[in-house]
């Protein structure tokens, strides 16, 4: 019996490990495109806001005939190890789907105080 409990703690102490980990590095890559079918009804890039230096991101560019933003949802770390994000939720809109489409979507991120960019990260966002 006491080793099936240590073994549980053991599984247990791993699985939050492992989600902890996921939090951290499963933030969107700006070098890896986006790719969205047709019977998606979006997508979402996570993105470090840095809870240290408190950096927020904006939206600069983006298409309006072909990707319409919906949301932004901001999570702050929780944890040691974890990491502060905003994940931003878009939506294709149907023109996006009549031909294959390429487009990108351009994020900037802004120190809080500051009116200087740190960062612009652009994505492409692939249809098919």
């Amino acid at each position: 019996m006491k080793n099936i409990l240590i073994y549980l703690t053991a599984l247990v102490c791993l699985l939050f490990i492992s989600l902890s980990f996921a939090e951290t590095n499963n933030l969107s890559d700006p070098n890896k495109g986006v790719v969205v079918s047709k019977n998606e009804a979006g997508f979402s890039l996570k993105l470090a806001t840095g809870a240290q230096n408190k950096v927020k991101w904006y939206l600069k560019e983006f298409d309006s005939n072909l990707v319409e933003p919906v949301r932004r949802e901001v999570k702050t770390a929780t944890g040691k190890g974890s990491q502060s994000y905003e994940q931003w939720f878009f939506r294709v809109k149907p023109l996006a789907f009549k031909v294959p489409c390429i487009t990108s979507i351009t994020l900037m991120s802004v120190q809080v105080g500051s009116a200087q960019g740190i960062q612009a990260s652009t994505f492409r966002v692939v249809t098919r």
